[in-house]
């Protein structure tokens, strides 16, 4: 799945309002999930408006956008159609990461919002960006939680994973998440050549030989001669362990930290010490809850990495106060949140 599908994967699971998806032909098919969308294209929409009319639901609620609408235009259209079609039921939009949206795609979300006058941002990024565009409209922000759920690591699980990953007596910085242009793995890469000598790289991510971007991670990571190591795809549980052994997670976004990142909200849901971009608008706080950079140049990231090994108490208590902000991404809190919008809108 998608990033959006994961996330409603998981906001389903938690809802108590009565719910039913209407999603890709691509998509799991499960209780309450309709995968009758062939391509987001025209032709589709006598399939969604039946599914609809049968389904019968007091509230439609969008979610945009998504990797399985391409870049077709019938999806910033299908709001009209809904509308025209069903005037007496309640649209409600979820907006993913429009602060990160191309020009054009931020255009798109645009389009797309104006048949809308109850949208649910994730960050207040968003909103701030949002508002301004549509004064009159209704943002309420509901966050996005962890994809990767907490597994219980065992002694002896422990002890495998050390192993294999040759781990040794190394403290251990990982990178986890989509790897490309825009989230500093070059850098992170480049500046472990100035950090403690002690310290491994892991890199907890999908490595695609066809991919020329992990192409030319992998060749950097040869020509390095650095002790790195490129896991390849591991799964939820997989993830879970590693981030329970990291000593620090080193997440050098191109772009300042938001509570839109997935791969932040998964590594202080496990109680890690997170090193990466700053300023913040809300929320993360500089050696409070996590360590923020001024920019992800190698060099701000050697000596992030190094300053906290040497300073451990510091290290310990974000690691203990991350955990404690985890709690405002949980998915029983996100689930009540919608609850209560649904409840709100439908009065």
């Amino acid at each position: 799945m998608c990033g959006v599908g994961d996330y409603l994967y998981k906001l389903t699971h938690y809802i108590k309002t009565p719910w039913a998806v209407i999603t890709s032909k691509e998509a799991d098919a499960e209780d309450n999930v309709f995968n009758i969308v062939r391509g987001w294209q025209k032709n589709d929409w006598p399939y969604i408006k039946k599914e609809v009319q049968s389904l019968d639901p007091e509230i439609i609620h969008y979610e945009y956008p998504s990797v399985m609408y391409g870049r077709k235009l019938f999806p910033n259209l299908l709001p009209n159609y809904l509308r025209k079609e069903f005037p007496k039921k309640r649209l409600i939009a979820t907006v993913h990461e429009y602060h990160d949206a191309s020009y054009l795609g931020k255009k798109r979300i645009e389009l797309t919002l104006k048949h809308f006058d109850e949208i649910i941002v994730t960050n207040i990024e968003d909103k701030n960006m949002l508002k301004k565009k549509f004064p009159k409209k209704n943002f309420e922000i509901i966050r996005v939680g962890s994809n990767i759920d907490y597994d219980k690591l065992t002694k002896v699980s422990k002890k495998e994973l050390e192993a294999e990953l040759n781990l040794g007596d190394k403290k251990l910085v990982t990178y986890f998440g989509f790897i490309d242009s825009s989230k500093g793995v070059e850098n992170l890469i480049n500046s472990m050549a100035d950090c403690n000598k002690s310290a491994k790289l892991v890199l907890a991510t999908d490595h695609d030989p066809k991919n020329p971007y992990h192409k030319k991670i992998n060749e950097l990571i040869v020509s390095s001669g650095l002790d790195i190591h490129w896991t390849g795809y591991l799964s939820d549980e997989k993830v879970s362990h590693l981030l329970q052994i990291s000593d620090l997670v080193v997440l050098p976004f191109d772009s300042p930290i938001s509570t839109r990142r997935g791969s932040m909200i998964a590594a202080i849901g496990h109680g890690c010490c997170v090193v990466t971009t700053g300023p913040s608008e809300e929320i993360f706080v500089h050696q409070q809850n996590c360590y923020l950079m001024k920019d992800n140049s190698a060099k701000s990231i050697s000596e992030s990495i190094n300053y906290l090994f040497k300073n451990e108490s510091l290290l310990n208590k974000i690691k203990f106060e991350a955990k404690k902000t985890s709690k405002l991404f949980e998915w029983g809190i996100i689930a009540q949140e919608h609850d209560k919008k649904y409840k709100r809108i439908h009065k």
